[in-house]
């Protein structure tokens, strides 16, 4: 089998392969979602899981009665933010972590009753960055709320210009300088709004990883390279939504197999090359020829202990 036909042949079966018209699991009244898990009275909803009567939800987590957010988890009550963290009742913020009442905000930690502030941790009742007593705070709250929400961020932009910035948005992570909103990680390059990984570069939302090269929303992956939304999975390359895969590459819609090779949409599938199903020695005798010709070296001792693992089974 010559390279470029593998190739061809991949694209074409990709082609004429019916595709999921959305992806979700475990959802109730959530129609118009993709890629929403676990949730229930979702609308417009993608890339999150255990949400809770939301709308207009991008890449969030854990939250209940939201509405127009992106890059939030464990909300609650929250109305346009973007990137916030264990936050109730809070409004316009960015970059905020357990804190509540909080309107137009921008890097608050730890916070309560806020409104146009940023950079402050730990701060009470206080108006654009300015400390007040309670009463205070109430009275210029209620005047301020009745403006349209223009008047309000632009002034925040002017505050936010004047105030120095935290270099990167990192937490309790170790040589992760090259990357942003990276969490309880190690050793990464070139990352971004990622948890619990370590030894990677170029990866974007991905969580409880390790070993992985240019991937993006992966969840429990190790060895991997050139892999979109992609999870619970070993040595996989070239894969474009999968779960609980082994030793796969050029692969779309697969899941719970190993050892496929430009396959689309199989399950507990093993031992297949463009959805033809081959005996074990069959099929490593054509997986040869294909790296060869791709270039890839053969897998190295190490790939091969861990795959024998099988860590990955859950």
């Amino acid at each position: 089998m010559k390279l470029m036909d593998f190739l061809r042949q991949y694209q074409e079966l990709i082609k004429k392969s019916p595709m999921i018209l959305n992806h979700g699991l475990k959802n109730e009244n959530a129609e118009y979602t993709d890629y929403v898990y676990r949730s229930k009275n979702v609308y417009f909803g993608f890339d999150g899981g255990h949400l809770w009567d939301c709308a207009y939800v991008f890449n969030s987590g854990d939250c209940t009665d939201c509405f127009d957010l992106s890059f939030c988890f464990n909300c609650e009550l929250c109305c346009q933010c973007v990137d916030c963290v264990r936050c109730y009742n809070c409004g316009y913020c960015q970059d905020c972590r357990r804190s509540s009442n909080l309107l137009f905000c921008y890097g608050c930690r730890h916070c309560s009753d806020l409104f146009g502030c940023t950079g402050l941790t730990h701060k009470k009742y206080c108006i654009f960055n300015k400390q007040l007593t309670k009463k205070e705070y109430q009275k210029q709250k209620a005047k301020l709320i009745k403006q349209p929400p223009g008047v309000h961020l632009s002034r925040l932009e002017e505050l936010k210009r004047i105030l120095p910035k935290p270099l990167n948005r990192n937490t309790k992570s170790e040589n992760c300088d090259c990357a942003n909103r990276v969490y309880s990680s190690n050793n990464l390059y070139w990352c971004f709004d990622s948890r619990q990984c370590q030894d990677s570069f170029y990866l974007d939302d991905l969580e409880l990883s390790r070993d992985c090269v240019d991937c993006t929303q992966g969840h429990e992956c190790e060895l991997c390279y050139e892999c979109n939304d992609l999870g619970h999975s070993f040595n996989c390359s070239f894969i474009n939504n999968g779960d609980h895969l082994r030793d796969c590459h050029f692969c779309t819609h697969c899941y719970k197999s190993e050892h496929l090779s430009g396959c689309v949409n199989l399950s507990h599938a093993k031992y297949c090359i463009l959805n033809k199903q081959y005996s074990e020695s069959e099929y490593f005798a054509k997986v040869k020829e294909i790296r060869k010709e791709l270039g890839w070296p053969e897998p190295t001792q190490t790939q091969i202990k861990r795959s024998k693992r099988g860590w990955w089974k859950k």
